[in-house]
């Protein structure tokens, strides 16, 4: 029987709007019922995570999530991060200084902490992004200098329209393969964090702390940032509207998409 499921929030979880299905949220409390454990794994901020914990219910007594794509494991009860492996500072100016080289509609988003941003002046997407992930937006006329000026960088996210995150994408690995993690976690979203840093990592230490196997290991998730988890599970589970590259690497793929539950197909066939 499996014991614990790891699940994406944006794209997985989530509808359109960001909010988690009731049909999510019931199937969720059901399993916990039946004693398997929860997990929000996503690139969100733990403070952002502890909020979607919260309005799902879910019990916070032995409970985690792990926020910046495995980057951090916070624990819940005790209110403090348990595990953490954040960008060096000299990788994420490399990857802003190729970032402002591009010249190309995209915005830079530097995690200072897990809950203050700077951005550029002028950002268009500065709102948006403040509201979807609850973090606070500081901005900046000369980026990069001031992220030179920075005691450290926790990771560096990229906003901009597909294609032009694919070009970014390409010019980033050209100097950081190896070295950082570069993955789109959306389809408008690309990110930089430490190369260590996964969500199948995380996931990995994450049930050697609870002492639970990885084959009793349900894995769900949408995107790019989420193969290595999906690698890592006992079952690996694509939603329906995933990326045919997880899909095609997957145990199971649902036939529902983030918004009509897909979640609680993965729970009613598995665990209830």
């Amino acid at each position: 029987m499996y014991k614990i499921i790891f699940s994406d929030v944006d794209g997985t979880l989530n509808d359109p709007d960001l909010k988690v299905p009731q049909e999510n949220k019931d199937a969720i409390l059901k399993a916990e019922g039946l004693g398997v454990a929860f997990i929000l794994c996503s690139g969100r901020s733990y403070s952002s995570l502890k909020t979607i914990h919260k309005d799902i219910g879910i019990n916070p007594k032995n409970s985690f999530v792990i926020g910046f794509n495995g980057g951090t494991v916070y624990d819940i009860e005790q209110d403090k991060v348990v595990y953490q492996d954040i960008l060096s500072k000299e990788l994420a100016i490399e990857a802003i200084e190729i970032f402002k080289k591009e010249k190309r509609p995209v915005e830079v988003f530097i995690y200072l902490d897990e809950k203050n941003v700077l951005t550029e002046e002028g950002s268009k997407w500065a709102e948006e992004y403040k509201n979807i992930s609850q973090v606070d937006m500081r901005f900046s006329a000369d980026i990069l200098g001031d992220a030179k000026a920075l005691d450290n960088i926790v990771k560096v996210i990229f906003l901009s329209a597909k294609v032009d995150g694919e070009l970014l994408k390409s010019h980033l690995l050209a100097s950081l393969k190896g070295k950082a993690d570069v993955v789109f976690s959306s389809e408008y979203i690309l990110e930089v964090g430490p190369v260590a840093a996964s969500k199948g990592n995380a996931l990995k230490w994450l049930c050697a702390k609870k002492g639970i196997p990885l084959e009793q290991v349900i894995a769900i998730g949408d995107n790019y940032n989420d193969l290595t988890m999906i690698e890592a599970a006992g079952m690996g589970v694509a939603v329906a509207n995933a990326v045919d590259h997880l899909k095609d690497l997957s145990n199971f793929v649902t036939t529902k998409e983030s918004h009509q539950g897909a979640v609680a197909e993965v729970i009613e066939k598995f665990i209830l």
